[in-house]
């Protein structure tokens, strides 16, 4: 069809199209082209264009152009092909081709209707795709871990070669839930129901669980994925081989059991001997004559302390079984201060036991229970203090908290001792032959006050003595929310404000912190750091004055899910109290992914820091 035939209708709407259109006689000779095509080759006509339009093509596509348009220019059907053109700056862009035959209503060929789209950026993103791709496989296949990958819907599609050399299976054969034909019958009730949730949640997975080697040998792995969900990938994860480790844990495990086990059936046995010694020695001390004063005095004594030792095994016993009853009423805490420590006084004449403040409120709780844990700190508050003549016990509110202190002027303990010395029987290496005792006391401290949701942390310098404190709930702690926002969050307990100018999201936590507020607190900080495309964050811990050990949950699941949501550079302030430290850098030691952590004294440089990497 001649080009003065095209009506002003069409030339509107060719030359509209952000694509290049032509059109053809049915010899396949072109008569018509958009503004399109003269904008990109420079040309000015349709002669001038039609004469150079077979050498605007790259040499290396030409032969495949010239082949399908003659086999569809004989069967008169359409066709699709990618192609590169020569833009007016002698640049090579890819197109997609369509062209397609165009019949009268008698089914004569009249004409043909072509569209090329410039398809340059898709292409160079899938080659750039295809080449982050063949990197991914080559590392993931020359690291010591197993790498595997699933699609949105989670079903596995890649995994590293690894899993050949371990399994015998061939990859292939893993895809899908091809892998889990080796996971242990035991463990897939639980890897499913974890998994399901990570899945359903777009929520980092981690699990453990035993697979099944080339050579029938089941061995422990950990699989720990990241949500990705960006184009056709859902989790990317690692698979790794922990076998050692854990035979280690079950063989500690199996130690603690077997010692739960001799503990309860000791300190039973135990029991019966010592009622009647003390019942004897009683009936001695009643009779007694002036030479058998002291030796009954002090076998008196000393079955005081082997009492206190059994009852301890039989509060371990029950605690390990579950079995630990508590009898909880409304106590007047300065009350109970008042009683036990008139009864401390009473076991101990070298230590004077000095109560500073005692705070006058009510909670509820076991106050037999309360009453061992301020037996069990002040026994070593003493018992660790040998040179010193003092005790100062310290109660105030805050917070909704009674917090309690109580203070030597003994030995002190190192900072490498301080995360450990409330897990069961441990003792400090340098103290142990030197004073007595089985390590047991405060462990169970640490189990009651858990129970009465307490909390405990220390503050100790070597060779300057040691202050234990824990806090009591005096009613359900109330967080007051005074401002929320997309880039602003202020509770009572914590204040995170993003910063636009520096792209910072600030965040200063205040006061006692507990594990629920810690995670409260960490899920608020996810929310705002997706909501503001964030990648720095200041974490300020300066405000803090105690918190529960969070680590392996912040570490284990918190910092993965900020990684996802964009998080590169975490500035981490110190808080004064060295437990938190210690809980802080233990949860860094435990974090999955490449976020990079720094930790500082001073806000200011954790500041400057965080601006160096803007």
């Amino acid at each position: 069809m001649p080009d003065s035939s095209f009506d002003s209708e069409f030339r509107f709407l060719a030359d509209a199209v952000p694509a290049k259109v032509w059109r053809a006689d049915a010899n396949m000779s072109a008569n018509y082209y958009n503004q399109e095509w003269f904008d990109f080759t420079g040309t000015t006509c349709v002669s001038e264009l039609k004469k150079i339009i077979w050498t605007l093509i790259h040499p290396a596509d030409l032969p495949l152009v010239q082949r399908e348009a003659q086999r569809n220019l004989q069967s008169a059907t359409s066709y699709e092909i990618e192609q590169r053109f020569r833009d007016k700056n002698g640049i090579y862009r890819w197109h997609l081709s369509k062209t397609k035959p165009v019949f009268d209503k008698n089914g004569v060929l009249t004409s043909w209707l072509g569209i090329c789209v410039d398809i340059e950026e898709q292409k160079q993103s899938s080659e750039a795709l295809r080449k982050n791709e063949q990197y991914f496989r080559f590392l993931a296949d020359n690291t010591p871990v197993i790498i595997w990958r699933t699609g949105v819907d989670g079903s596995l599609n890649y995994i590293s070669k690894q899993w050949e050399k371990f399994s015998g299976m061939p990859v292939a054969d893993g895809f899908d839930s091809g892998w889990t034909k080796l996971l242990h019958e035991d463990d897939i009730p639980e890897v499913q129901k974890y998994y399901d949730k990570a899945l359903r949640n777009r929520e980092h997975y981690s699990g453990r669980f035993r697979l099944k080697s080339a050579n029938n040998e089941y061995r422990w792995f950990l699989s720990v994925g990241l949500p990705v969900f960006d184009g056709e990938t859902g989790f990317l994860g690692t698979l790794t081989d922990i076998t050692e480790q854990e035979r280690e844990h079950q063989h500690s495990n199996l130690q603690l059991k077997k010692m739960d086990e001799f503990v309860s059936i000791a300190s039973h046995e135990l029991k019966t001997p010592l009622t009647s010694l003390k019942l004897y020695l009683q009936l001695l001390d009643k009779n007694k004559t002036a030479e058998q004063t002291t030796f009954i005095s002090r076998g008196l004594d000393q079955l005081k302390r082997l009492e206190r030792l059994t009852s301890d095994l039989l509060d371990v016993s029950k605690i390990s079984a579950g079995k630990l009853v508590y009898n909880i009423e409304e106590i007047d805490f300065a009350e109970l201060i008042d009683d036990f420590v008139h009864t401390f006084r009473s076991w101990n004449v070298k230590h004077q036991v000095i109560v500073k403040n005692k705070s006058s409120v009510k909670l509820k709780g076991d106050r037999y229970r309360l009453e061992q844990v301020f037996a069990n700190i002040l026994s070593n508050a003493v018992k660790y203090s040998p040179g010193a003549d003092r005790v100062e016990i310290d109660t105030y509110v805050q917070a909704n908290y009674v917090i309690t202190s109580i203070k030597d002027f003994g030995i002190g303990i190192a900072d490498e001792d301080l995360a450990r010395i409330f897990q069961r029987f441990y003792r400090v290496d340098a103290t142990a032959m030197k004073y007595e005792g089985l390590g047991l006391g405060l462990f169970i401290v640490s189990e009651i006050l858990i129970r009465h949701s307490g909390d405990f942390w220390i503050e100790s310098e070597l060779g300057k003595g040691s202050t234990f404190f824990f806090k009591l709930p005096i009613n359900d702690l109330r967080r007051e929310i005074i401002v929320e926002s997309s880039t602003e969050y202020k509770d009572n307990q914590m204040a995170i404000s993003f910063n636009v100018a520096t792209g910072i999201l600030e965040v200063d936590w205040i006061g006692f912190q507990d594990l629920e507020s810690v995670k409260y607190g960490c899920l608020k900080m996810h929310e705002l750091l997706k909501a503001n495309n964030c990648r720095l964050v200041l974490n300020d811990n300066s405000n803090i004055t105690g918190v529960s050990d969070a680590s392996e949950w912040v570490g284990g699941q918190w910092f993965p899910m900020m990684e996802a949501a964009g998080l590169r550079h975490f500035a981490w302030v110190f808080s004064s109290v060295m437990f938190n430290n210690i809980s802080a850098q233990k949860a860094v030691d435990l974090k999955q992914g490449n976020v990079i952590t720094q930790f500082f004294t001073s806000t200011t440089e954790a500041r400057e820091w965080l601006l160096s990497h803007a």
